[in-house]
């Protein structure tokens, strides 16, 4: 049989997880894989060659897995860890059982049962990742198996995908069946180098070329979660203080981010192959609700505060056409083979005539109007910004490759002409222009009902002037007019009087204003 001392290395550990190990919970989830590949093969295993020849499956494992004293070996105990059903609720879970349960077993215990020294996996990990201290205590301290049935299904399914294990289908139960393999891949037995990263990698960098290198990754590792222990390495290995940094708007909770980044991993893992596979989604829009969407994945934005993935196919719309998905609003996510008769037929005849889109498609696309819904038309707009703001804050800036100063009167009054759907509208123009001759005048290409550009409108403020076309300038000016009602004239002045009148609230009316009423 196979005897295996599998060390927990960061090599191993970062096979074992799709996202990055300096998030706590990627970390927790491949200690946890690691763990289950040493229960399997290890020697102390008596039914290595039944699970090899005869699988078992996954209630039976559990069973076999949660009534063994598995650290103190002895005879197989009745834990009381919850089974069935019972096994997908965390309340069932975290209830008081027997303390021997393998669920109880923390990340230490695993690590100490395996004989692996706790300072020296630190170490190993630390060698290519910075970990913060508070992380550390909560990967250390975790119970590894305190987990519901749909978690520890997803560990099997990812060794089973990474060729740790097979699987089968049992006749006799009608469940899948877990085989153990005659050899382990070859990652597995991979020596851990004792070269530093900045040795291995960027042997021609001096030390004051490293330090940039690390901060402008670090600045970008939101781009990509892969390079984030990348500049961590880096940063350590390298003497400098860090003066520049970069603030990104980015508005995901930890969880979500997480969440998002996993995905943005299976992505571009995708990516990596010679025929790039599509993906159906399931998706939770705004407008929509949830759908399920099956398209080609083509590349990931980020823009406006999140990660946005560019594909072409069946939409939230129920048509066939590109459409951009924030990230965290994906549910799940599976690739399937082009054979597969769900994909729809425009987007196979693409696939079969090589006329798949590329990311240069989407560049083109972004480049020719502003705005990231490239499936929606694109329409001109005029804008009008007063002379000084356009001084301070307009002037020789890019907001976009179509976003162009009118300088003279005469080219405006072209634009007007040819754009306008009636004198009366091209009237309207020319009076605006007449007041203000010496403001500064724009003209954009946009995409047609774009939120972004909307907002980008609104946060220009009084500042800028939607001229054409109509129906958008009056979208801005309604959206105007709803917020000036928190403001309006009616509530100033009660509050003044109330300002006047100076007495102090009522402790009571505190009260009742805190749990929810209305203050009389």
């Amino acid at each position: 049989m196979l005897k295996l001392e599998l060390f927990p290395s960061f090599l191993v550990l970062q096979r074992l997880v799709d996202g990055s190990l300096n998030q706590s919970q990627n970390l927790i989830t491949a200690l946890r894989r690691w763990v289950l590949i040493n229960w399997f093969y290890t020697e102390e295993n008596s039914n290595f060659s039944k699970y090899q020849n005869e699988g078992i499956t996954f209630n039976a494992w559990s069973g076999h897995f949660f009534n063994q004293d598995v650290l103190n070996l002895q005879a197989p105990i009745q834990s009381g860890h919850p089974f069935g059903r019972l096994l997908e609720k965390n309340d069932e879970i975290f209830k008081s059982h027997h303390p021997h349960c393998s669920c109880y077993k923390t990340t230490v215990d695993w690590l100490n049962f395996y004989n692996v020294s706790v300072d020296d996996w630190l170490e190993d990990l630390q060698k290519h990742i910075h970990i913060s201290a508070p992380t550390i205590t909560k990967v250390i301290h975790d119970r590894l198996f305190a987990k519901v049935r749909k978690t520890l299904q997803a560990d099997i399914n990812f060794l089973i995908a990474k060729e740790c294990f097979k699987q089968g289908i049992s006749l006799l139960h009608k469940q899948n069946v877990i085989y153990l393999v005659d050899q382990l891949p070859d990652w597995i037995y991979q020596k851990v180098s004792t070269q530093t990263i900045s040795e291995i990698t960027f042997p021609e960098l001096n030390a004051t070329e490293l330090t940039d290198l690390a901060q402008a990754l670090d600045m970008l590792s939101f781009l990509d979660p892969k390079l984030a222990p990348i500049a961590d390495k880096l940063s350590w290995e390298v003497y400098g203080v860090r003066r520049v940094f970069l603030h990104v708007d980015y508005i995901l909770s930890d969880e979500m981010q997480v969440n998002a980044d996993n995905w943005q991993e299976k992505l571009q893992e995708n990516w990596r192959h010679q025929e790039v596979k599509p993906v159906l989604l399931n998706y939770g829009s705004v407008r929509c609700g949830d759908k399920q969407c099956l398209v080609y994945p083509v590349c990931i934005y980020y823009a406006q505060r999140t990660k946005y993935l560019f594909a072409y196919g069946l939409n939230p719309n129920g048509d066939v056409n590109w459409y951009i998905y924030r990230l965290e609003r994906i549910r799940s996510l599976c690739f399937i083979n082009w054979s597969d008769k769900l994909i729809p037929p425009q987007l196979l005849d693409k696939y079969l005539t090589n006329q798949l889109p590329e990311p240069k498609d989407v560049e083109r696309e972004m480049r020719s109007a502003w705005g990231m819904e490239m499936n929606k038309p694109p329409r001109l707009m005029l804008l009008r910004f007063n002379h000084a703001y356009h001084q301070s804050y307009v002037q020789n800036t890019l907001r976009h490759d179509t976003f162009t100063w009118i300088k003279s009167p005469a080219k405006l009054a072209k634009v007007i002409d040819a754009w306008t759907n009636s004198a009366s509208e091209a009237k309207f123009l020319y009076s605006i222009y007449n007041k203000h001759p010496n403001d500064a005048y724009y003209s954009v290409m946009y995409r047609d009902n774009d939120n972004n550009i909307i907002m980008r409108l609104l946060a220009w403020g009084a500042n800028v002037e939607v001229l054409f076309p109509i129906d958008l300038r009056e979208r801005i000016a309604q959206s105007i007019r709803d917020a000036y009602k928190f403001y309006e004239v009616e509530h100033q002045e009660k509050y003044s009087m109330l300002q006047a009148n100076e007495e102090p609230l009522p402790i009571h009316a505190k009260e009742c204003f805190m749990q929810g009423g209305i203050p009389q």
